[in-house]
């Protein structure tokens, strides 16, 4: 494979997760890719993550954040540095995933073969069940803002290590950055903190004329809500939030309109009883304020609610 001299940096962020953070860093000291510079982000974590990860990992560059900028931040954080520093590509990956030894040259072979590329990522498998696919890449539904990962669920049978063109967005866990087209796109957009964030920008960078490709022999593995819950309030109000920012930047004027007509359906069911569950009516009800709270801040374009919710 071609080496450039410009370095890869491998950024992992980190908030809180001193173990996943050593476990995806150690998968990196085992790639067969040189050179190769490791970094971390640490997103103001209130445990003691940065001195469990100096000890473990000296040779880990660490960079500690003064407050949680959430994962939008964190992923800017790592490439400014990257930036800093001549790098040719950024590799930003979600604390909570290991990476096979061959996945950094097989992304970066890619990224060095293709022009306008924006960005370039693995096949993101299941870390438990290592041969079910979470996504080779997805697309937001422009009626309800909601994503949908392709592959998900399916058990791959070998016939997923071509490379592919992706039309909507690359899984946040695990992006690689071509940082010489980044001036024209531009940053994560640090107001959605997290959830859309990715895709946001994904799309940004695919209005902009840049490619997302997905390579399919690189794999990533990835846990998932290593960091938030979806029964977290926060995660429910973020969620619905960035969804309307998303949708008032990419869907149309006819999407915009049948995604708040339907929206009051939406929100009903969300209100009773769940059919089979253990969850009581009362915790739905609190589930619906979560969301229309969200719904109107992303609506008004503001931060109404979102003090109501600690971030840090």
């Amino acid at each position: 494979m071609p080496q450039n001299r410009s370095p890869l940096f491998v950024a992992v962020i980190n908030y809180n997760g001193a173990e996943d953070s050593i476990r995806c860093l150690v998968s990196l000291n085992e790639s067969s890719f040189h050179p190769l510079r490791l970094l971390l982000i640490d997103n103001a974590s209130r445990d003691n993550s940065v001195d469990q990860i100096r000890r473990a990992l000296p040779h880990v560059e660490i960079v500690q954040l003064t407050r949680n900028l959430g994962y939008a931040g964190g992923c800017n954080a790592a490439i400014r540095t990257a930036l800093g520093h001549g790098a040719s590509y950024c590799l930003v990956l979600n604390n909570d995933t290991v990476v096979d030894t061959h996945a950094l040259g097989y992304l970066k072979e890619t990224a060095d073969n293709h022009e306008l590329v924006a960005a370039v990522g693995p096949r993101i498998m299941d870390y438990t069940n290592r041969d079910v696919i979470l996504s080779l890449g997805g697309e937001v539904d422009l009626r309800t803002g909601r994503g949908r990962h392709n592959g998900w669920g399916k058990t791959d049978h070998r016939t997923s290590n071509d490379l592919r063109n992706v039309a909507g967005f690359l899984d946040g866990s695990a992006m690689m950055f071509v940082l010489r087209n980044l001036d024209p796109i531009g940053l994560f957009n640090e107001r959605y903190f997290m959830y859309h964030e990715e895709a946001e920008w994904c799309y940004r960078a695919r209005r902009a004329g840049f490619r997302l490709l997905l390579d399919g022999r690189a794999i990533v593995w990835h846990k998932g809500r290593g960091t938030a819950k979806v029964t977290d309030p926060r995660v429910q109000y973020l969620t619905q939030r960035n969804r309307v920012f998303f949708l008032k930047e990419f869907a149309s004027k006819a999407q915009w309109l049948g995604f708040w007509i339907r929206l009051p359906l939406e929100v009903s069911r969300r209100a009773r009883p769940d059919s089979g569950t253990h969850h009581p009516q009362g915790k739905n009800i609190l589930n619906a304020g979560h969301m229309a709270r969200g719904l109107i801040d992303g609506l008004c374009g503001g931060e109404r609610f979102r003090n109501q919710y600690r971030f840090e």
